[in-house]
């Protein structure tokens, strides 16, 4: 459930920065364009957060598993 809940998570992230990219390459003033090029990049940096603490949670519950004493 929280594995599914961060995912939808990542790709709003992408959604986003998709979002935020196509903004920065229309924009005609040159710091619009940078505030959006900083904002694609925000986006990119929390998706990979986000990415990294699925992980992390996977190998919590993959060790937490592992260290269940066997059933009798």
């Amino acid at each position: 459930m929280m594995l599914a809940r961060l995912n939808d998570q990542i790709l709003d992230c992408h959604e986003h920065a998709t979002l935020a990219r196509f903004r920065a390459i229309t924009a005609k003033d040159p710091v619009t364009q940078k505030d959006y090029w900083r904002l694609e990049q925000s986006w990119l940096k929390l998706a990979d957060s986000l990415e990294f603490a699925e992980r992390v949670s996977g190998f919590l519950q993959w060790n937490a598993q592992r260290l269940q004493p066997p059933p009798p």
